[in-house]
């Protein structure tokens, strides 16, 4: 719903004139000769984002540019209407948020990964001048990329649209996610070997589970913990699963996925851990691999608050999954991985659109 900033039915106080204060701020700047009018616009959307990340009301400000201003905002002397937009709640989900507050290629691409997703936004929000890197040829082609640092490119590599910080990432979605309450061990030291089919319940593996040598696992809907040892997948080996959701406890434990794997799995549509994969506790720091050359399907969140997530497949991930997520402190793709996502995001469990501000310039 619409709401006018001066109107009668306008949010409240407070926002308001935090908001007023933060474009006032702007144009009396401008009064005494600092900036031009792509400035103005910058400004004023960054000003905008801010609020809206606290807020889920819209606003319009219509001006007549006039006299010192008409020159401002027209280099030929134009007289032309600015009109600043903001839409709350109204943009596309954040695909892959890197969460690390300050570390140097927060979000990095090396050789010839690239990231595939028109639909998805990026946020990294990470404050460092070199917080999105890119070498090789690699490549973020997104509906948004917006980071609170900087973007580095080397070699051929190129950056995604709205690559030009600052702007303000949103938070951590999954801050608030209760972790699992852990029953006793289930299993111990498990380990599925060989060319056999192997249907698995909801689990607690203590020491780990690995599954190699070209076994095939299938895992039943439900929650299973692994804790004190890695979830290892190697050697020609197959996971499947519906509604299924991977706790991993502690700081010893790493999702650890090779590249001669093949990977199906899908989330719970409902339920505490709805959308969500794969979830590290708050104390995990290790570095996540995830490396399958055949994971087309990975429908759900692969989240790892204290620990990073590293890609070094040989094709592409994800190209039939509409609600996979990648949310770490840290994110990397090396070799020729693509991350590629389409499909219908706002149909997903969490779907959490992104509030943006769209400014509109029309001339008269």
């Amino acid at each position: 719903m619409m709401r006018h900033f001066l109107g009668h039915n306008a949010g409240a106080l407070g926002a308001r004139l935090a908001l007023l204060a933060a474009v006032v701020a702007i144009f009396a700047a401008l009064s005494f000769g600092y900036g031009n009018a792509t400035r103005i616009q910058t400004s004023l959307q960054e000003a905008a984002d801010r609020i809206l990340q606290k807020n889920d009301w819209d606003w319009q400000v219509p001006k007549r540019a006039s006299g010192s201003w008409g020159r401002i905002f027209s280099g030929h002397g134009i007289q032309r209407a600015l009109s600043a937009v903001v839409t709350g709640g109204g943009g596309n989900r954040a695909c892959i948020i890197a969460l690390h507050p300050d570390a140097t290629r927060s979000l990095s691409l090396y050789a010839g990964a690239r990231i595939d997703m028109p639909d998805c936004e990026i946020h990294v929000a990470s404050s460092n001048p070199y917080a999105v890197w890119t070498e090789g040829t690699s490549s973020i082609t997104s509906e948004r990329t917006c980071t609170a640092g900087g973007f580095a490119h080397r070699l051929a590599s190129t950056g995604g649209p709205d690559a030009a910080p600052p702007c303000s990432p949103t938070k951590d979605p999954y801050a608030q996610l209760a972790e699992p309450k852990v029953r006793v061990c289930t299993h111990r030291n498990e380990r599925l070997v060989g060319a056999r089919r192997n249907y698995i319940a909801p689990a607690v593996f203590c020491g780990g589970l690995e599954i190699t040598d070209g076994a095939s696992a299938v895992f039943g809907p439900g929650e299973y913990v692994i804790k004190g040892g890695d979830f290892r997948v190697d050697g020609h080996s197959l996971i499947s699963g519906r509604r299924v959701f991977f706790y991993l406890q502690g700081d010893e434990t790493e999702l650890v996925i090779g590249k001669d794997t093949t990977v199906s799995l899908t989330a719970p549509p409902a339920g505490p851990f709805a959308g969500i994969l794969f979830h590290a506790d708050s104390s995990n720091r290790r570095t996540h691999f995830f490396d399958s050359n055949s994971a087309a399907l990975i429908d759900g969140a692969f989240y790892f608050p204290a620990g990073k997530l590293s890609f070094n497949s040989d094709t592409t991930i994800g190209a039939a999954s509409n609600c996979a997520q990648f949310v770490a402190s840290q994110i990397q793709l090396n070799d020729e991985t693509r991350i590629r996502l389409y499909g219908d995001h706002a149909a997903c469990p969490r779907a959490q659109p992104q509030k943006r501000a769209r400014l509109v310039r029309r001339e008269e």
